[in-house]
């Protein structure tokens, strides 16, 4: 209630990885640590993260259970894992989070996330579905059309062979092109320098161009959405978003979405070094909840 915010405030969904030496903790297997940027025997928990300008805050957290725990009874045994969790992707598991953070009255005005969520189109349809913006960091190979594509069944070619049934794009239509490769092609004036957020010392300045395109889906094209193309003034690394915000949205304000996962990641870090997230034995399932609910 002190920071909450409905316009403001905004949701991110996130992971953190904890370091292990041994095979014994709940979850424990060689994947990938985000904090050791590499593939490493670890636990990785899945965090939501609030953020309203700039103060910001944890507020849910849970254990991604790999496939292979999930499966194995003798491992689950070990870890008192309770009978009724079962395996869910880490995306599934930022959506359960995202939806009863909603149920439970928290405000907010739209969702964040990184390339590894964002990337993935069922999820956008998903908060799309359910009403909620989300703003997603998306890979520069991303392909987008930027105008949409004519679709349809197409004829048989000649009398041989089985009669098409499958939707796809129609022959001459334009191909669509990587997201990267349209920032070289954007004009000059459609690019904008405008505020971001704030800093230790100053406002941090943005070059950021938007346009509307349509990601592509299983080949198809997909629903209309903003693609957001932005660097800091200075700096070279470009980044890329989509979001399903208003088609009426101020630019300043989608610079201001596009940059408040920044936060989040501050408080993961907040969360490691004062909340000492990191500083436990815990190997069961409860233990492992406890202590991260401690943390937070």
């Amino acid at each position: 209630k002190m920071i909450g915010d409905s316009v403001e405030g905004s949701l991110h969904i996130d992971e953190t990885g904890f370091p292990k030496q041994g095979s014994s903790s709940v979850g424990v297997q060689r994947q990938y640590c985000g904090r050791l940027g590499k593939v490493d025997n670890c636990q990785v928990g899945v965090v939501l993260g609030y953020a309203h300008k700039n103060q910001r805050i944890l507020i849910d957290g849970q254990l991604y259970l790999p496939e292979e725990w999930a499966k194995d009874k003798e491992l689950r045994n070990k870890c008192k894992v309770p009978k009724d969790v079962r395996f869910r992707t880490k995306a599934q598991i930022g959506l359960e989070m995202i939806l009863n953070a909603r149920k439970n009255g928290v405000p907010f005005g739209w969702i964040g996330m990184d390339c590894f969520y964002g990337e993935q189109p069922w999820l956008r349809e998903k908060l799309d579905s359910e009403g909620l913006i989300f703003i997603a960091d998306i890979p520069r190979d991303t392909r987008v059309w930027l105008s949409r594509p004519k679709t349809g069944i197409p004829e048989r070619d000649g009398k041989q062979g089985r009669r098409p049934i499958r939707e796809r794009v129609l022959n001459g239509e334009p191909v669509p092109i990587e997201v990267q490769k349209i920032k070289e092609q954007i004009d000059s004036a459609q690019w904008k320098q405008v505020p971001a957020r704030d800093t230790e010392r100053k406002e941090l300045m943005m070059d950021i161009a938007c346009l509307r395109v349509c990601p592509v889906e299983n080949k198809l094209p997909g629903k209309e959405l903003w693609l957001i193309i932005r660097k800091e003034v200075g700096q070279d690394a470009v980044k890329y978003q989509l979001t399903n915000a208003a088609l009426d949205m101020d630019i300043s304000r989608l610079a201001k979405m596009s940059c408040s996962r920044y936060w989040v990641e501050r408080a993961i870090e907040d969360a490691k070094g004062v909340g000492s997230i990191e500083a436990y034995e815990a190997r069961f399932w409860r233990s492992w909840h406890h202590h991260i609910a401690m943390s937070l």
